[in-house]
């Protein structure tokens, strides 16, 4: 049984009192908690019943399977057209244990035929894109919906049954995001304005949201220097030339190098998370040659067993730069690591996600960078 806080006890009772609300909204922020108490509710009742939980993403979907299943519960992760497949050639519908899909296998394809029969005891519907499907809610006969604070006008209709703000989560002793700002130079800021103004003259269209961080869009422009035509061509080297002329000593690498030296003074091990692999390269060529020495990037090149070798000997007092790609291996960060977030890009959510996959682990503190702009840069 992991340790709840005093707001995650509140809704786990709540969600196994008999008199709680068939079906009710829970409002909290990333990083809140909610996910530990609705997953030790739910695996107390998968043995039994039948629990179906509906993600907007195949990796938040992949981040609850590897939770679920950490705790001992069958877990049926409903991720692409080979596991409907299965579903539906099974000669048993399932009657417990944990089906774990998103909202848009649930709408269309085989999955939506998989699940057209299913009747879950237990429908967790996590930060839902679109409204509850009638027929699958009415089946169900507890249906919980979590959502954040800023979708609570959608919900309005339903039962709260816990609603939790960024500023009561220090009082109630889960342990929140420290930002630590730094500066931002005009010069810098001007810069990615003409970059991406030359990114899209080039007709580039990156994936929304993007990082625009200056070494994002240096590989960007990298990638397509010998694409563009005679006159393009001359503007996009001579970008490329300044951003490379940046100097290295500004305040986004000070204060991470603050930052990290008061980590390994502690002796506490440290994974630093950057947007690209652009970003997270930089990153460690910055750190490259002090006292901190970070190990190669975690990133898409390495396998699965691969990252998790590395965050298994990350030693105490030592830092590894990684990239988002560990969705199945947040959760096996070392007790009492400290896990710092770069800049990511606005909208992408990801860093709240992040959050909420590393909320059970013991002793983790979370520092995020947050970059303004300078009193120079107006």
């Amino acid at each position: 049984m992991r340790y709840l806080y005093v707001h995650q006890r509140d809704l786990l009772e709540k969600l196994r009192d008999p008199s709680c609300p068939r079906a009710g909204v829970v409002l909290a922020p990333p990083g809140a908690g909610i996910r530990t108490a609705v997953l030790q509710h739910a695996a107390a009742v998968a043995p039994t019943s039948l629990v179906m939980v509906v993600t907007r993403t195949v990796v938040e979907a992949r981040q609850w399977a590897v939770r679920l299943a950490d705790r001992g519960v069958v877990v049926r992760l409903l991720a692409g057209a080979p596991d409907a497949l299965e579903l539906l050639e099974s000669l048993d519908h399932p009657r417990d244990g944990v089906i774990v899909t998103t909202f848009s296998r649930l709408q269309s394809g085989p999955s939506r035929r998989a699940l057209a029969s299913v009747r879950p005891d237990l429908l967790i519907w996590d930060d839902p894109a679109a409204s509850l499907p009638v027929q699958l809610g009415d089946q169900a006969r507890q249906v919980v919906v979590l959502a954040s604070p800023g979708d609570g006008q959608r919900w309005a209709q339903w039962p709260v049954l816990l609603a939790v703000g960024t500023e009561v989560l220090p009082d109630r002793g889960h342990p929140t995001v420290r930002e630590v700002p730094f500066e931002v130079s005009r010069e810098e800021l001007e810069l990615r304005t003409e970059a991406r103004a030359l990114l899209r003259s080039l007709g580039v269209k990156p994936p929304q949201p993007w990082s625009d961080s200056l070494p994002s869009l240096h590989a960007w422009l990298l990638a397509r220097a010998t694409e563009a035509g005679e006159h393009l061509s001359t503007r996009v080297w001579a970008v490329l030339d300044r951003i490379e002329n940046v100097p290295p000593d500004d305040d986004r690498r000070d204060v991470l190098r603050r930052t990290l030296a008061g980590v390994a003074s502690l002796s506490r091990p440290c994974l630093v998370v950057a947007p690209t692999p652009a970003d997270a390269v930089y990153t460690a060529d910055q750190l490259a040659g002090s006292a901190l020495a970070p190990v190669p990037v975690i990133d898409a090149t390495l396998s699965a067993a691969d990252r998790r070798g590395v965050l298994a000997g990350l030693a105490l007092g030592q830092c590894v730069v990684a990239t988002p790609v560990l969705d199945d291996v947040w959760h096996e960060l070392p007790i009492g690591c400290v896990l710092v977030l770069l800049p990511f890009p606005d909208g992408s959510g990801l860093p709240g996600r992040i959050v909420d996959a590393v909320e059970d682990i013991p002793g983790l503190d979370i520092i995020r960078l947050r970059e303004v702009p300078s009193p120079a840069a107006g």
